[in-house]
């Protein structure tokens, strides 16, 4: 799948719904998790802001103060995290609606 993508140029603004980690590819499989539905194409600016959505705590989300929103979310079932991964990009884009 990657292939179709072209140049690894083009793949660097790519971002998936769903974190691309080794536990969610052993949990769901790696067709479900590098799905063309699971692969978009974005600015860089938005990669940026989604990139710090999972990378930094939320305590309303997680309850932790320390808990990453990534590590957070790899405990989520595969629609859970899939819908809030389309969630954060909308935030991303400015159209975040809970």
């Amino acid at each position: 799948m990657l292939s179709d993508f072209g140049a690894a140029q083009s793949l660097r603004n790519s971002a998936r719904h769903m974190l691309q980690t080794g536990n969610n590819v052993r949990r769901f499989g790696p067709k479900r998790v590098h799905h063309f539905d699971n692969v978009i194409q974005i600015e860089t600016e938005v990669h940026h802001r989604v990139h710090s959505v999972y990378e930094n705590p939320d305590v309303g989300l997680t309850g932790s103060p320390t808990m990453r929103v990534r590590e957070w979310v790899q405990t989520k079932s595969f629609e859970y995290q899939h819908q809030f991964g389309i969630n954060v990009l909308r935030g991303a884009y400015g159209e975040f609606t809970e």
